[in-house]
């Protein structure tokens, strides 16, 4: 018996036991407390023969018993504890082994299913060799009335440890599949937060490239209107009213662009093309297989650079998804200017008879979408069509961007 201590030692303590678990091994306790009190003063046990033992077998059940109380906090313990109590009544009271098999069944059951299975399985088979050693000394002194005791107790433990390990190694895979779930589900969310910093990292850039250009021009025509400022005074006026447009115009993206860059979440890089451009965008994605038709509706305006370029990466990154991953054959492409806003509407046929792919939710190009309309405080609609296909519309206000 001296190895059990030893390794329990070298185990972890158990957690804290919750309330309801408390309550549980209270009533387990008094139960097993019951059952072996039964067992000790029953038939198992000749008064007559053994004398005093009834007093003697009394307390070793109620310490027996008492043990399965801490069979959470010290598995290895309490069974050593339990098979020490059967020892003694199977060597000094020489009562039948009956006597200690629920205590021993319940400590045998806890050690397998908490502990790992090497040392639960030189646990059982140690104590399962003692008590085969013991009763097999104790018939051939003839203390004992039959050796089928063996059976029983060998039994009783190869069972209790069986079921306590499959219990055990259900709860552990269960376990590992919480686990497994939570840190995909982080993974998840470490990797969108990141694609959506990398995006607005991308139209940081890209709002940087716009306002140097306005920093630029005013520079130019500041210089030019003090070299004409005495010469031509209603010229020079005329380049200052410019200056003071652009330098509005470059402080509104200005703070669009500082806007992104204290926000938590973020996004991207490139030339700056136009809304107006998204003629030459069609033709790539017709190029790549795409029929693409572009409609405008009402009267095309100037619009501010940094909305210009996210309307147009708008458009783009709705092509690219509608290219890559709807499998659609038709594309229709709607700008739709009004005195407020720019409207984009992007519609595509989900490759008509072919099944659609699952709505996207959280990739690159959606999050790129969502932060870039989110910049100018618009709206953004993303769904199926009742034809089966995907539909993209953007709706981004002239007075955010200008404010």
């Amino acid at each position: 018996m001296a190895p059990i201590p030893s390794l329990a030692a070298r185990l972890p303590a158990a957690p804290r036991r919750t309330r309801r678990e408390q309550v549980f091994d209270l009533a387990l306790t008094g139960f097993v407390i019951l059952f072996s009190l039964g067992q000790t003063f029953g038939p198992a046990f000749d008064h007559e023969i053994r004398g005093g033992g009834g007093r003697f077998g009394f307390a070793l059940a109620i310490v027996a018993g008492g043990a399965i109380y801490w069979r959470r906090r010290n598995p290895l313990l309490v069974l050593a504890i339990v098979e020490a109590m059967l020892f003694v009544h199977l060597v000094a009271i020489r009562a039948d082994a009956r006597v200690g098999a629920l205590p021993l069944m319940v400590a045998t059951y806890t050690v397998a299913t908490r502990l790992p299975r090497p040392v639960s399985l030189r646990a059982a088979a140690l104590v399962a060799a003692i008590n085969a050693a013991v009763i097999s000394v104790q018939y051939g002194l003839g203390n004992l009335p039959s050796i089928s005791d063996v059976f029983f107790v060998t039994v009783i433990v190869a069972g209790a440890w069986a079921i306590g390990d499959n219990i055990g190694t259900r709860r552990a895979y269960l376990s590992g599949l919480v686990e497994r779930a939570a840190r995909l589900e982080r993974e998840q969310e470490t990797a969108t937060q990141r694609a959506a910093l990398e995006e607005r990292a991308r139209i940081a850039r890209e709002l940087h490239d716009v306002v140097a250009h306005h920093v630029s021009a005013i520079a130019v025509q500041a210089g030019a209107a003090e070299e004409i400022a005495e010469s031509n005074p209603q010229r020079a006026r005329a380049v200052l009213a410019t200056i003071q447009q652009t330098s509005r115009q470059a402080l509104a993206e200005m703070r669009a662009l500082v806007g992104v860059l204290h926000s938590d979440d973020g996004v991207a890089l490139a030339p700056q093309p136009h809304l107006a451009d998204i003629e030459d965008l069609a033709a790539q994605s017709r190029a790549a297989g795409l029929d693409v038709r572009v409609h405008v509706d009402g009267t095309p305006r100037a619009l501010p650079e940094a909305l210009d370029l996210s309307a147009y990466r708008i458009v783009q990154e709705a092509l690219t998804n509608a290219l890559k991953h709807a499998g659609a054959a038709h594309v229709d492409v709607t700008v739709r200017y009004d005195t407020e806003s720019v409207e984009l509407l992007v519609e595509d046929d989900g490759a008509a008879g072919e099944p659609m792919q699952p709505l996207p939710g959280g990739g690159r190009g959606i999050v790129g979408m969502r932060e870039r309309v989110a910049l100018f405080h618009g709206r953004l609609e993303l769904g199926r069509t009742a034809a089966g296909g995907f539909r993209v519309r953007a709706v981004l206000p002239f007075g955010a961007g200008n404010a």
